[in-house]
């Protein structure tokens, strides 16, 4: 299927990027091996990753959160890797939330860690302007995190 629509997309534009829009682990058809695999495909030009549940490592290697592997994977595929969502809740009751100014240090630190080991782009989930009240992963100006971000762009 990636392979039939990545040439298929490709066929229709073949100025622009194509990810596959996965998340790196979880997945299935993208466990250990088989997302070297899956993005060898010569029509993916970059690969994907997201960044959730490891809130207090900059470079997340355990469990489910495997970016070093990812970027193991990308650095053998000569493709570029991107990490398309990243979430830290703040703002809200349960046990792994994280008051505002932490988020955004703990953010720092992803962003700093993440661009220092060749990743080419980083998607914090997700800004919010002020027609919608920031709740759990999203922030808006005033947040901290909105500094963090401007430090990076």
């Amino acid at each position: 299927f990636a392979a039939d629509m990545g040439a298929y997309v490709k066929s229709l534009d073949s100025n622009h990027l194509l990810s596959l829009g996965t998340m790196g682990a979880g997945q299935p058809g993208t466990a250990g091996a088989l997302y070297r695999t899956l993005h060898s495909i010569p029509t993916i030009d970059l690969c994907e990753y997201h960044d959730y549940g490891s809130e207090t490592q900059a470079l997340p290697s355990d469990g489910n959160n495997r970016l070093k592997e990812r970027l193991a994977d990308a650095a053998a595929l000569n493709k570029p890797l991107f990490v398309g969502e990243s979430g830290i809740k703040s703002n809200c009751p349960e046990a792994d939330c994280f008051p505002i100014d932490q988020r955004a240090i703990l953010f720092d630190a992803k962003l700093n860690a993440a661009f220092a080991n060749s990743v080419v782009g980083y998607c914090i989930w997700s800004y919010r302007d002020n027609h919608e009240a920031p709740v759990n992963f999203s922030f808006d100006l005033p947040d901290p995190l909105a500094g963090v971000v401007v430090k990076y762009s």
